[in-house]
Protein backbone atom coordinates (compact mmCIF):
# COMPACT_ATOMS: atom_id res chain seq x y z
CA UNK A 1 0.00 0.00 0.00
CA UNK A 2 1.40 3.41 -0.90
CA UNK A 3 1.10 6.43 1.36
CA UNK A 4 -1.41 9.07 0.50
CA UNK A 5 -0.49 12.43 -1.02
CA UNK A 6 -0.50 14.17 2.40
CA UNK A 7 1.59 11.54 4.19
CA UNK A 8 4.94 12.69 5.55
CA UNK A 9 7.89 11.58 3.52
CA UNK A 10 11.57 11.36 4.25
CA UNK A 11 12.36 12.15 0.62
CA UNK A 12 12.72 15.83 -0.09
CA UNK A 13 12.52 16.88 -3.68
CA UNK A 14 14.45 19.85 -4.88
CA UNK A 15 14.18 21.93 -8.01
CA UNK A 16 16.26 19.46 -10.00
CA UNK A 17 19.53 20.03 -8.14
CA UNK A 18 20.87 17.01 -6.33
CA UNK A 19 22.63 17.54 -3.02
CA UNK A 20 25.56 15.47 -4.25
CA UNK A 21 26.49 17.86 -7.05
CA UNK A 22 25.87 21.13 -5.25
CA UNK A 23 29.19 21.45 -3.37
CA UNK A 24 32.21 21.58 -5.70
CA UNK A 25 34.72 21.25 -2.85
CA UNK A 26 33.02 18.10 -1.61
CA UNK A 27 32.96 16.69 -5.13
CA UNK A 28 36.66 17.44 -5.56
CA UNK A 29 37.45 15.79 -2.23
CA UNK A 30 35.48 12.70 -3.17
CA UNK A 31 37.24 12.52 -6.55
CA UNK A 32 40.66 12.78 -4.85
CA UNK A 33 39.70 10.02 -2.44
CA UNK A 34 38.37 7.82 -5.22
CA UNK A 35 41.14 8.29 -7.76
CA UNK A 36 44.18 8.98 -5.54
CA UNK A 37 43.85 7.94 -1.90
CA UNK A 38 42.11 4.58 -2.35
CA UNK A 39 44.56 3.36 -5.03
CA UNK A 40 47.44 4.71 -2.92
CA UNK A 41 46.18 2.70 0.04
CA UNK A 42 46.05 -0.54 -1.97
CA UNK A 43 49.46 0.11 -3.51
CA UNK A 44 50.89 0.66 -0.05
CA UNK A 45 49.27 -2.48 1.29
CA UNK A 46 50.57 -4.51 -1.66
CA UNK A 47 54.10 -3.15 -1.19
CA UNK A 48 53.95 -4.05 2.49
CA UNK A 49 52.68 -7.59 1.89
CA UNK A 50 55.21 -8.22 -0.88
CA UNK A 51 57.99 -6.69 1.23
CA UNK A 52 59.03 -4.16 -1.37
CA UNK A 53 60.65 -1.78 1.05
CA UNK A 54 61.82 0.87 -1.43
CA UNK A 55 58.35 1.11 -2.95
CA UNK A 56 56.82 1.24 0.53
CA UNK A 57 59.23 4.04 1.51
CA UNK A 58 58.18 6.13 -1.50
CA UNK A 59 54.49 5.49 -0.85
CA UNK A 60 54.95 6.31 2.86
CA UNK A 61 56.55 9.63 1.91
CA UNK A 62 53.53 10.28 -0.32
CA UNK A 63 51.17 9.60 2.60
CA UNK A 64 53.21 11.91 4.82
CA UNK A 65 53.20 14.67 2.20
CA UNK A 66 49.43 14.26 1.79
CA UNK A 67 48.59 14.55 5.48
CA UNK A 68 51.12 17.15 6.68
CA UNK A 69 48.66 20.04 6.18
CA UNK A 70 46.29 18.39 8.66
CA UNK A 71 49.12 18.50 11.20
CA UNK A 72 49.61 22.24 10.61
CA UNK A 73 52.73 21.93 8.43
CA UNK A 74 52.25 23.85 5.18
CA UNK A 75 55.71 25.00 4.06
CA UNK A 76 55.99 22.46 1.25
CA UNK A 77 52.73 23.71 -0.26
CA UNK A 78 53.89 27.31 -0.09
CA UNK A 79 56.98 26.31 -2.08
CA UNK A 80 54.92 24.29 -4.59
CA UNK A 81 52.48 27.20 -5.02
CA UNK A 82 55.38 29.58 -5.66
CA UNK A 83 56.94 27.28 -8.26
CA UNK A 84 53.59 26.65 -9.93
CA UNK A 85 52.79 30.34 -10.12
CA UNK A 86 56.27 31.14 -11.48
CA UNK A 87 55.64 28.63 -14.29
CA UNK A 88 52.12 29.94 -14.86
CA UNK A 89 53.32 33.56 -15.07
CA UNK A 90 56.24 32.91 -17.41
CA UNK A 91 57.28 34.59 -19.55
CA UNK A 92 56.79 37.45 -17.12
CA UNK A 93 56.49 40.13 -19.82
CA UNK A 94 53.57 38.30 -21.46
CA UNK A 95 51.84 37.76 -18.11
CA UNK A 96 52.21 41.42 -17.09
CA UNK A 97 51.00 42.61 -20.51
CA UNK A 98 47.54 41.31 -19.53
CA UNK A 99 47.56 43.39 -16.33
CA UNK A 100 46.61 47.08 -16.21
CA UNK A 101 49.54 48.56 -14.30
CA UNK A 102 48.96 51.66 -12.21
CA UNK A 103 52.30 53.44 -12.00
CA UNK A 104 53.30 55.88 -9.28
CA UNK A 105 56.48 57.53 -8.05
CA UNK A 106 57.61 56.84 -4.51
CA UNK A 107 60.84 58.33 -3.12
CA UNK A 108 61.91 59.21 -6.69
CA UNK A 109 61.51 55.56 -7.76
CA UNK A 110 58.92 54.48 -10.32
CA UNK A 111 56.65 51.77 -8.88
CA UNK A 112 53.62 49.87 -10.16
CA UNK A 113 50.69 47.98 -8.67
CA UNK A 114 47.79 46.10 -10.24
CA UNK A 115 45.54 43.07 -9.93
CA UNK A 116 46.45 40.45 -12.53
CA UNK A 117 43.92 37.66 -12.10
CA UNK A 118 41.41 36.39 -9.60
CA UNK A 119 39.28 33.43 -8.68
CA UNK A 120 36.54 32.59 -6.19
CA UNK A 121 36.77 29.94 -3.50
CA UNK A 122 33.41 29.77 -1.79
CA UNK A 123 32.70 33.24 -0.38
CA UNK A 124 36.29 34.46 -0.81
CA UNK A 125 37.79 36.19 -3.83
CA UNK A 126 41.50 35.46 -4.24
CA UNK A 127 43.30 38.02 -6.41
CA UNK A 128 46.90 37.97 -7.55
CA UNK A 129 48.38 41.47 -7.23
CA UNK A 130 51.63 42.70 -8.74
CA UNK A 131 53.26 45.22 -6.39
CA UNK A 132 56.80 46.42 -7.07
CA UNK A 133 56.96 48.31 -3.77
CA UNK A 134 56.02 45.34 -1.59
CA UNK A 135 53.76 47.48 0.57
CA UNK A 136 51.00 44.86 0.70
CA UNK A 137 52.89 43.06 3.47
CA UNK A 138 53.80 46.21 5.41
CA UNK A 139 51.79 47.45 8.38
CA UNK A 140 49.22 50.12 7.47
CA UNK A 141 51.24 52.77 9.31
CA UNK A 142 54.25 52.21 7.00
CA UNK A 143 52.36 52.35 3.70
CA UNK A 144 53.09 55.49 1.73
CA UNK A 145 50.46 57.99 0.57
CA UNK A 146 51.58 57.37 -3.04
CA UNK A 147 50.86 53.64 -2.75
CA UNK A 148 47.49 54.32 -1.09
CA UNK A 149 46.56 56.72 -3.89
CA UNK A 150 47.46 54.12 -6.53
CA UNK A 151 45.39 51.50 -4.67
CA UNK A 152 42.33 53.79 -4.86
CA UNK A 153 41.81 52.37 -8.37
CA UNK A 154 40.83 48.95 -6.99
CA UNK A 155 37.89 47.72 -4.92
CA UNK A 156 37.15 47.23 -2.12
CA UNK A 157 39.32 50.26 -1.39
CA UNK A 158 39.08 50.27 2.41
CA UNK A 159 39.92 46.59 2.67
CA UNK A 160 42.90 46.74 0.33
CA UNK A 161 44.37 49.95 1.73
CA UNK A 162 43.53 49.91 5.43
CA UNK A 163 43.79 46.24 6.47
CA UNK A 164 46.85 44.32 7.58
CA UNK A 165 47.80 40.68 7.09
CA UNK A 166 45.69 40.64 3.96
CA UNK A 167 48.33 39.56 1.44
CA UNK A 168 50.48 36.47 1.18
CA UNK A 169 53.71 36.71 -0.77
CA UNK A 170 53.70 34.23 -3.67
CA UNK A 171 56.94 34.79 -5.53
CA UNK A 172 58.90 37.83 -6.73
CA UNK A 173 56.64 40.87 -6.67
CA UNK A 174 53.37 38.91 -6.68
CA UNK A 175 50.97 38.69 -3.75
CA UNK A 176 47.78 36.74 -3.16
CA UNK A 177 45.07 38.95 -1.62
CA UNK A 178 41.92 37.34 -0.21
CA UNK A 179 38.72 39.30 0.37
CA UNK A 180 35.50 37.84 1.79
CA UNK A 181 32.28 38.70 -0.01
CA UNK A 182 30.91 40.45 3.13
CA UNK A 183 33.83 42.88 2.98
CA UNK A 184 33.01 43.72 -0.64
CA UNK A 185 29.41 44.56 0.12
CA UNK A 186 30.24 46.60 3.22
CA UNK A 187 28.72 44.04 5.62
CA UNK A 188 31.61 43.10 7.87
CA UNK A 189 29.43 40.99 10.15
CA UNK A 190 29.17 43.52 13.00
Amino acid sequence: MSPGPNAPSSIVETDGAHARGSDPQLMFGLAVAKYVLIPLFFLSLTALLRRRWKTLAVLSATWLFTFLPFLGIKEQFIWIRAQGFALHASPLEDYLSRCKLIEFVENSVKQAVCPCEGSWTGDVENTVFYDTSGEFVLPVSRRTPEWKKAMQHFTPREVLIDSEDRAEHIVGKFYLVSVHIREMTGDDGR
